[in-house]
């Protein structure tokens, strides 16, 4: 063993490890799981034994620390587990006994130079160890389970094919040896990966005498292939499941739950990736906080895989501010982005992350079918209808009866016994739609009634929308501060702040204190299939795949603000609408991502960040979007499948080398950059300029052209000597008469000017050498 210098550090939620006076590894404080010191000396050195579990994601790392007392053993586990108070489950200190390892799962046998042989294994999460005793230390053999698979052969045989090569256990008794195939299949969905187990005809395996005498409960003889040995069967017991510690991970699905009878919830970001088997997420725009979820910070122009849910298959995803949730169908929660309010349920210490990460204190409320995101609040629904939120509480949102911050996810037990089938969160408040009167209930900032509770005083525990209670609701939504609900027979209702008349309810009402029915819809007979809300626009679908927007002028795709709905017109077929606080994305039924509103920060997603309004977006034909999210100049869509080689359509790559080579050349020559030439033709034709025009915008160009010149001429003047013969040299350059010289204009037409007197023609002058 290494002498290390271990610095446990519970300001910075941090465990360090240096050796030689050089840092060797850094341990984030949340991945602490678990501690625990001997209360005996473990060797004859009197040496003490510190473990500890290292877990990320699904990884679990031991580490195992020597000291000289048990004193000394104590206080690094107090350190230890203060560093470990990321954790939304306090980290546990305990004794145990002289082992230098904790046995899960205990079987016995191993071939060993072709002949069988009794060891011991040992099963910790996905992970197989082989040892060739239980006094030894160090493994003979590792294998990585989830890249294994699993076969049962014959009556009694077990074979696990690795990439060196297939091991053969053989037991007792079929019982035991299904019962073994359990235990580690378990031990490899612990990945949550899927295990393929299957019958093939081959051998029956039988346990010699010897080998009978040997065996003890709950052991098992393994070998590499071998069919010769036959013998006896005696059942044997089979491995205590109760001693597992594998994760093993919910099968459920992620479908939405329905709401009442003969109903269902129709909110897209809830079903429309609910039955996907393969997913991936992509994502562009204002990445200032690492909330692309793509391990940099760099703003996107085109469109960026995350890679870390590649294999997850995302479900449900949502965005808030500055930080993203999703959903994956085994019911996990993973966030990234800003987590400064502690949003992302990570813990005090996490405040921000360029990657997702798994939200482990979720794991308590079983598998999670919905998320949503606020400007810095997260709200999270489990299959069984209980809601969590976590995050910023300054104005109640959290709906914990106080103002209080929540670093980890709370249960919401101010709902009592009502069963949730949907959450929305925007701006700083929060809303819930019950499963089986399809009631709203709100909570958390109402500065402009977006509470629809009759009054504008901010509420930290949730309260039913009195105007709806006659309505099943079947979608709610939340925008910064403004709120929408769609009833089952598909009418709109909108309430709170109405500036830019953001409320489609035709005027521009300050605030609404009850909700009002859009009655833009129901006039014409639409019916509303979805709507989005953003900060001072919203956006609704209707059957039959027709977009209506109104609010802010251009984040509505309009010159003007709109007090009612405005079909848009340029697309058809839309089904999936989203909206974020400055622009919104439509998914047609073809899989085509198009989008509108501001475009600073390349949000829309065209490769052309000063190109606003309508445009689609320079995703690649092979991707099949299936939902989106907007956030804070930021966009991410989720689509089916797998990922092609090029996210980009080809048209959009090539038009962006075009541009990075003009951004060169401009570059090049700055001084050249601050003329504007205006794309008139000075040649005549459509859209031409007269001659004078032509020529004052030369002699604009030709003052950029002296200026660099000059430029030029100083610099050189500011390093020359005073040798008396380059004074004599410039002096006679300078004595020198102006020449005409040849240029061309920007629409590459040639012209000419004169150096001393700035006289310009578009002809050759006679005098010109």
């Amino acid at each position: 063993h290494d002498h290390l210098v271990l610095i446990a550090d519970p300001e910075q939620q941090a465990l360090k490890l240096f050796i030689n006076g050089k840092i060797l590894k850094v341990h984030e404080g949340h991945t602490v799981a678990h501690v625990q010191h001997s209360n005996e000396a473990l060797t004859n050195n009197s040496l003490f034994g510190v473990t500890v579990d290292f877990k990320a994601d699904n990884y679990l790392t031991r580490r195992d620390f020597y000291v000289g007392s048990l004193e000394e053993a104590k206080a690094v586990s107090k350190l230890l587990s203060q560093v470990g108070q990321a954790n939304y489950e306090p980290v546990r200190v305990q004794q145990q006994q002289p082992v230098l390892r904790s046995m899960y799962v205990d079987v016995q046998g191993m071939v060993k130079d072709g002949k069988w042989d009794n060891l011991h294994l040992v099963v910790i999460e996905k992970r197989l160890f082989v040892f060739r005793s239980q006094e030894d230390t160090v493994p003979w053999r590792v294998f990585f389970l989830h890249d294994c698979k699993l076969d049962k052969d014959g009556q009694i045989g077990l074979i696990l094919h690795t990439s060196a090569d297939d091991v053969v256990m053989r037991f007792a008794s079929a019982q035991s040896r299904d019962a073994w195939a359990q235990t580690l299949t378990k031990a490899q969905r612990s990945l949550k990966e899927k295990i393929n187990v299957t019958y093939t005809s081959g051998h029956q395996y039988r346990l010699s005498e010897s080998e009978r005498k040997s065996s003890v409960s709950g052991s098992a003889a393994v070998s590499n292939y071998n069919s010769d040995s036959e013998s006896d069967d005696e059942p044997i017991g089979a491995p205590p499941s109760s001693s597992t510690n594998t994760a093993s991970s919910s099968s459920s699905s992620a479908a939405a739950p329905s709401i009442m009878s003969g109903g269902s919830v129709i909110d897209k970001t809830l079903t429309a990736g609910a039955q996907l088997s393969s997913s991936y997420l992509v994502a562009w725009g204002d990445n200032t906080h690492g909330n692309l979820g793509i391990r940099t910070k760099d703003n996107q122009l085109l469109p960026k895989q995350i890679e870390s849910l590649r294999t997850k298959c995302v479900r449900v995803l949502s965005a808030g501010a500055s930080h993203c949730a999703a959903v994956t169908k085994d019911g996990h929660v993973y966030a990234w982005g800003n987590g400064a309010d502690m949003q992302l349920g990570l813990g005090e210490a996490r405040k921000q992350s360029s990657s997702p990460y798994l939200v482990t204190s979720l794991r308590a409320a079983g598998s999670i079918v919905h998320v949503a995101c606020g400007r810095a609040h997260t709200l999270a629904l489990s299959e069984a209808g209980v809601v969590w939120s976590w995050g910023s509480g300054s104005k109640g949102q959290l709906g914990q009866g106080d103002h209080s911050n929540a670093a980890y996810p709370q249960q919401l037990k101010t709902l009592g016994q009502q069963q949730v089938a949907m959450v929305a969160a925007g701006g700083d408040s929060s809303a819930v739609l019950t499963r089986d009167k399809g009631q709203v209930f709100m909570w958390g900032a109402n500065d402009y009634g977006q509470l629809g509770v009759g009054h504008t005083t901010n509420l930290s525990t949730p309260s039913l929308v009195p105007a709806l209670a006659q309505y099943k609701c079947v979608s709610v939504s939340c925008g910064a501060d403004f709120s929408a609900a769609i009833t089952d027979d598909h009418r709109l209702f909108t309430w709170g702040h109405g500036a830019h008349g953001k409320l489609g309810l035709g005027h521009e009402s300050k605030s609404s204190s009850g909700a009002e029915e859009v009655a833009f819809f129901s006039q014409r007979g639409l019916r509303v299939t979805q709507v989005a809300l953003g900060d001072t626009h919203a956006v609704a679908l209707v059957e039959g795949g027709t977009v209506f927007s109104w609010g802010q002028a251009m984040l509505n795709c309009h010159k003007s603000d709109r007090k009612s709905p405005v079909e848009l017109k340029a697309v058809r077929q839309v089904r999936y609408v989203c909206a974020g606080p400055t622009h919104s994305l439509l998914i047609d039924d073809q899989s085509r991502v198009f989008a509108f509103g501001r475009n600073k920060h390349g949000q829309l997603g065209n490769g052309n960040p000063t190109e606003d309004g309508l445009v689609e977006t320079c995703l690649s034909s092979k991707i099949e979007a299936v939902a989106g999210m907007c956030g804070d100049s930021f966009s991410i869509v989720l689509a089916s499948g797998s990922a092609p080689d090029r996210l980009e359509s080809g048209r959009t790559a090539g038009r962006l080398r075009r541009l990075e080579q003009q951004q060169l050349e401009q570059q090049q020559q700055p001084n050249m950059r601050a003329f504007n030439y205006k794309p008139d033709d000075p040649r005549g034709g459509s859209g031409s300029m007269d001659e004078a025009k032509a020529n004052d915008q030369i002699a604009a160009l030709l003052s950029a052209v002296q200026q660099h010149e000059a430029a030029n001429n100083s610099s050189a003047a500011a390093t020359a000597t005073t040798d008396d013969g380059q004074e004599k040299e410039k002096k006679k350059k300078k004595k020198k008469k102006g020449k005409w010289k040849q240029a061309t204009d920007p629409n590459g037409k040639v012209y000419y000017y004169h150096t001393k007197t700035r006289e310009t023609s578009w002809t050759k002058p006679d005098d010109m050498k």
